[in-house]
């Protein structure tokens, strides 16, 4: 409607519904973020999702030097690391203790 006839009684009508677009969309995200935090003890999955999409933080393991070789297969760089916390990380029996 503004881009037909620029008046300003167009420019206000234009201001007003833009004006109460942008409060449906506060008040629908303040009510979002207000049922999620009442529901975050029955339903701890919706918090994660919440915080996953607001830190999206999708980093990999970078390339790897294994014996003089940089390694960039996810598999091969998988059975790397397995080795190396196998390594770190070992299951102790009870007679061990």
């Amino acid at each position: 409607m503004l881009k037909k006839k620029k008046t300003a009684a167009n420019y206000q009508k234009y201001q007003k519904g833009q004006n109460e677009t942008t409060n449906s969309i506060k008040q629908l995200k303040k009510s979002c973020k207000e049922s999620l935090a009442e529901n975050i003890k029955n339903n701890p999955k919706l918090f994660w999702q919440y915080a996953s999409a607001k830190c999206p933080n999708k980093h990999s393991v970078p390339d790897l030097t294994h014996h003089d070789q940089t390694v960039s297969d996810p598999d091969i760089k998988a059975k790397i690391l397995n080795k190396q916390f196998a390594l770190a990380f070992t299951q102790e029996t009870a007679c061990q203790l």
